[in-house]
């Protein structure tokens, strides 16, 4: 327990030196590599370890970690932060249970790996107090008390000693006494500027996280242990007729909207305004995309084993949703292209997309899963989501937003300045460069871009940037403004 609690001090004076006051930036690298594999040696050392696959956790993790020194997408440095402790969270589950079922009391687990020691909060800093009192048992008093008596003797002799001998050696010499001098001041300004509310502020925080941090460590290292899954469960006869009927409903509604959309938006055989068709219906369509992937996962585990005549038809049924949904996907996508191409692009139109891509990829092991292929589908989804949202971490939406906006305006004449200029961040600005290089010296947008150019250099000037919150996009904005926008 007391390695336990010089672990979580440290690391909370560690978290709070890094984040407090500061933004994130190299910062969240700093701190999740030492906390990850401190927990993993630890786990090592105790041979807790089940599962050493669970390792591979590591890699999203410090991935996320990293676009914090790489990118500075408001969007993403919010999400990664849930997405980081859930990626450790699983990580710790699957590091003591090797066999798991991806389902909905997976989720509640790993959840529960965050919440779970404030169920310990009493047991364990009691614990912590009784090995603290045991430790000073063993001591010996009058060891301690003639070691104290020894530092406060020499203390109290070379201290006075020491201080005539530079008071005489000052007065000797200009050169060594400017050097105490200059020290004198440096200790007065740092007092001086020592802020006690921040101070607290500080103590405070580093309180409240050790504290947490000790049940942390506590639940893991001393109180967790491997779950095993339960294998002989009692067959129950499930009735499929209801998913049946949803089945079979929905896929002539689908059948119905699908003749609808080829007609209408790839045949173009509707004489209507496709920017504002497209308007009313690709969020919408992207739900019904989900709900369908859903229904056709609660449709396969309603089979029962001795029904092969049923089984068939909702395998039929479900291939049949798998097809209309991917055409719902396609005409999704088709109405935001219109859309975009009407009125521009932003960060949710990207990110439409993005979804749009990774549904359709979820679609292909769907298929395998309902046509009875000895798959793990949710493995499979969690695997491919993952991936995915990495790759949208590092794809720069700002960046792509702003490009895509450019190659529109050498087309239309047509850009939404405002909107580049309140949404997207400093990871746009070697695109806003470029735009501003073909934009006419006497436009009005070009004047307004040059002004928040400016505005933004001004503001990333005066960030007191340390290495805790160094980020390479704001450094390399700094650097492109300078030399691209006459100050």
């Amino acid at each position: 327990m007391i390695n336990i609690f010089i672990s979580a001090l440290i690391f909370s004076i560690w978290g709070v030196m890094l984040f407090f006051g500061k933004k994130i930036g190299l910062s969240m690298l700093l701190f999740t590599l030492p906390f990850t594999y401190y927990l993993i040696s630890k786990l090592e050392k105790s041979e807790k370890i089940v599962n050493e696959k669970a390792k591979v956790l590591l890699l999203p993790i410090t991935l996320l970690s990293m676009t914090y020194l790489i990118y500075n997408n408001k969007f993403f440095s919010a999400v990664n932060i849930c997405a980081i402790i859930l990626l450790i969270s699983y990580m710790i589950y699957r590091l003591f249970n090797e066999n798991v079922k991806f389902n909905f009391t997976l989720i509640k687990k790993t959840i529960g790996i965050f919440f779970k020691p404030f169920s310990y909060a009493e047991q364990s800093l009691n614990k912590l107090a009784d090995s603290f009192q045991e430790k000073r048992k063993n001591r010996s008093k009058k060891d301690n008390t003639e070691k104290m008596k020894k530092v406060a003797k020499a203390i109290g002799i070379t201290f006075p000693i020491v201080l005539v001998v530079i008071i005489l050696l000052a007065s000797a010499d200009e050169v060594f006494g400017s050097i105490f001098m200059d020290l004198e001041d440096f200790v007065f300004k740092i007092v001086s500027e020592i802020k006690i509310t921040e101070v607290i502020a500080r103590i405070m925080l580093i309180l409240f996280v050790c504290v947490y941090l000790i049940m942390f460590f506590y639940n893991i290292f001393v109180k967790y242990k491997a779950q095993e899954e339960t294998s002989g469960k009692i067959k129950i006869k499930k009735d499929n007729f209801t998913i049946r009927v949803i089945l079979g409903t929905l896929n002539i509604v689908y059948l119905i909207f699908c003749i609808i959309q080829v007609k209408s938006l790839f045949m173009q055989k509707v004489d209507i305004n496709y920017a504002g068709y497209a308007r009313q219906g690709f969020f919408q369509l992207m739900i019904v995309s989900v709900i369908n992937l859903i229904t056709i996962l609660i449709a396969k585990k309603s089979e029962n084993e001795d029904e092969k005549g049923i089984n068939r038809y909702i395998n039929i049924m479900c291939v049949i949703m798998i097809i209309f949904t991917m055409v719902i996907l396609v005409s999704s996508g088709v109405r935001m292209y219109y859309y975009e191409s009407a009125y521009g692009y932003t960060f949710l139109r990207l990110l439409v997309y993005s979804v749009l891509v990774v549904e359709a990829v979820l679609l292909v092991p769907t298929v395998a899963y309902v046509l009875n292929a000895k798959i793990n589908l949710t493995k499979i989804y969690f695997m491919v989501i993952i991936v995915a949202y990495i790759c949208m971490n590092f794809a720069n939406f700002d960046l792509l937003i702003v490009r895509r906006n450019l190659e529109r305006y050498t087309k239309t004449g047509k850009i939404d300045v405002d909107y580049i200029m309140m949404k997207t961040g400093t990871d746009a600005v070697p695109e806003i460069a470029r735009l501003l290089e073909i934009m006419p010296d006497n436009e009005l947008d070009r004047e307004r871009l040059s002004k928040y150019m400016k505005k933004l250099y001004k503001e990333l000037e005066k960030e007191n940037i340390d290495i805790r919150d160094f980020n390479l996009s704001k450094a390399q904005a700094k650097k492109t403004i300078k030399q691209k926008i006459p100050m």
